[in-house]
């Protein structure tokens, strides 16, 4: 397959970013270095990820200052995108801020 000067959006799932923080994975850094892939986020997905974050059951996972090293990292490597389409699709009404992102 053969991108024409265009790069690959990818989303993250919350489930991914938690994974990543117990799992101390370098997975964001060989995502990155993919040459046309872009990692998209919205405001909702970050918020939602600092909430799950702050669940007691993953205190004994992971820091608050990992999560912070996380967010910051977040934002300085992906696209941060204004969602401005309203989405109630999923089964999950939770879920519909990933397809608001992803149809943007």
């Amino acid at each position: 397959m053969q991108l024409i000067n265009k790069k690959v959006r990818i989303i993250l799932d919350t489930n991914l970013w938690i994974s990543l923080l117990i799992t101390k994975n370098s997975m964001l850094d060989e995502v990155l270095s993919v040459k046309g892939v872009q990692i998209i986020v919205s405001q909702n997905l970050l918020n939602e990820l600092h909430d799950v974050t702050l669940r007691p059951k993953f205190r004994r996972y992971f820091s608050i200052d990992r999560v912070e090293k996380l967010l910051k990292e977040i934002k300085k490597y992906t696209k941060m995108i204004q969602v401005r389409t309203v989405v109630n699709q999923c089964r999950d009404p939770k879920d519909n801020f990933l397809l608001e992102l992803a149809i943007h």
